[in-house]
């Protein structure tokens, strides 16, 4: 079984005795709630499709060095097939054949597919937390806010002195919807000595059961009839390393 948003369980975890009373009942059993319909879902089956969007961003201590870079990813998967896009970078995968391709020089690469470890390696990308790290914090706060007219809740753990030290993690924000049983974003500060400063990670949809078909060969995507290459890659490079 695949637990697509398996660090809700492991926000779990980290939840103690620093929060007291109905709040804490509250956030347990909203968490456990989100936990039931995100954490366990199997690969999609027959004509199903899921979606999933969501944005990450990177910001660094010195920005006039490393300026933050955002970056919004799609994932479209089947039964037997995986899109990914995530700027400058995207990539068609289906049982035989993997393309990648990188806009930005103009090349596409072509492969053997690998689609059962690659589909789950694109799933583990949503997987911000690690047990291992959830562990090492406590729920220092869960409270009500409001974005756009929403009630949000939103919770910060705060890691300790070991995650701190070897993790070199500040602080850590979960912004989640408890009616909708949805995360929205995941903030993570980093300690003076990561090379990172803060790293955010927006959900903004995850479909079951997304209309779209996915029955052609990922082939016809990147050539024409002809055996050349769509226009739409015309100037590319493409290198075959199957």
């Amino acid at each position: 079984m695949m637990r697509l948003f398996s660090y809700i369980s492991f926000i779990l975890l980290a939840l103690n005795t620093n929060l007291y009373g109905q709040n804490a009942n509250d956030c347990k059993k909203e968490l456990s709630a989100i936990n039931s319909v995100m954490g366990n879902m199997d690969f999609p089956r027959d004509d199903q499709v899921y979606y999933l969007k969501y944005s990450t961003k990177s910001m660094m201590w010195d920005e006039t060095i490393t300026p933050a870079k955002d970056i919004e990813i799609e994932i479209l998967m089947s039964k037997d097939q995986l899109h990914y896009l995530a700027g400058d970078i995207v990539m068609f995968q289906d049982m035989r054949d993997a393309f990648m391709i990188i806009k930005s020089r103009k090349m596409i690469m072509w492969s053997t597919s690998a689609i059962y470890e690659d589909r789950q390696a694109k799933m583990e990308d949503l997987v911000v937390f690690r047990d291992t790290l959830l562990e090492l914090c406590t729920i220092k706060s869960c409270d009500k806010v409001s974005l756009d007219g929403v009630e949000l809740k939103k919770i910060i753990l705060q890691p300790n002195e070991r995650a701190r030290k070897y993790l070199k993690l500040e602080k850590m924000e979960v912004l989640y919807n408890p009616e909708k049983k949805w995360i929205n974003k995941v903030v993570i500060d980093y300690t003076r000595k990561h090379e990172m400063k803060k790293t955010t990670v927006t959900y903004d949809e995850m479909n079951y059961d997304f209309k779209a078909k996915m029955n052609k060969p990922v082939m016809d995507l990147i050539f024409a009839r002809n055996n050349q290459l769509r226009s739409v890659y015309n100037g590319y490079q493409l290198i075959d390393n199957r």
